[in-house]
């Protein structure tokens, strides 16, 4: 009778994987974390953790059982399968725009890590774990301030009448090159008011706008606040 019972060596083995994958997926779990993320540290750690423990038992069963007919790169293909109705579950639509596609797609390759490290490729993993940390930090900055050149701004617009026509504001935010993101209309006490949040080119002056918007609309007060 096999026994599936492994000797110390590889239980220690497995240890130090299931240790080195929750530092790992911990790691890239606190950056998502900091930056309020529907998927976070925890989230992370579990993902990275449950896939690492997947490879390690099918890894050891087939080592126990060579003649089982059991394929280790099936199971991981069912782990990144499962784990990508997970990472669907990061993706929403805030106003007009769509949020959570970095996290979803950063849950899909903490699984995949957790699969490495569980296979015992640790140099791998954390050359890994610093690629991921540089897109998630470094390429996100060198996209907002150097490759696309754009700010976020919020705007709030108080409004002298009600007679604004929401669409018409929609189509002159469009031709002043403005993406917008949300757009939220309330009514308050000293009137009827417009939250809007989005992105510009940093060549362009959000004052001119400004300017450009009251000369169009009959608008009381504007302010503007850069993020």
């Amino acid at each position: 009778m096999v026994d599936f019972i492994p000797n110390f060596i590889v239980q220690s083995e497995m240890i130090l994987r299931i240790i080195f994958v929750i530092i790992a997926s911990g790691i890239i779990g606190l950056e998502r974390e900091y930056k309020g993320e529907s998927a976070g540290l925890r989230t992370h750690i579990l993902i990275g953790l449950g896939a690492c423990i997947a490879m390690v038992l099918s890894i050891s069963y087939i080592n126990l059982n060579p003649d089982s007919g059991i394929d280790a790169l099936r199971i991981a293909g069912s782990v990144m399968s499962g784990i990508g109705f997970l990472g669907a579950g990061a993706i929403m639509q805030v106003g007009l725009n769509t949020k959570g596609l970095t996290t979803a797609a950063n849950i899909w390759v903490v699984a995949a890590l957790g699969l490495l490290i569980g296979a015992g490729f640790y140099y791998i993993s954390v050359l890994v774990v610093i690629i991921i940390l540089i897109n998630l930090i470094v390429i996100s900055k060198l996209e907002k301030y150097f490759i696309f050149g754009y700010m976020h701004f919020q705007m709030k617009i108080q409004l002298e009448s009600e007679d604004m026509d929401i669409s018409d504001l929609k189509s002159e935010l469009t031709l002043l090159c403005i993406k917008l993101e949300s757009l939220e209309y309330s009514e308050e006490e000293k009137g009827i008011s417009i939250k809007i949040t989005g992105r510009i080119q940093r060549s362009n002056s959000l004052g001119e706008i400004s300017k450009k918007l009251k000369q169009k609309f009959d608008i009381k007060k504007i302010s503007i606040i850069e993020n």
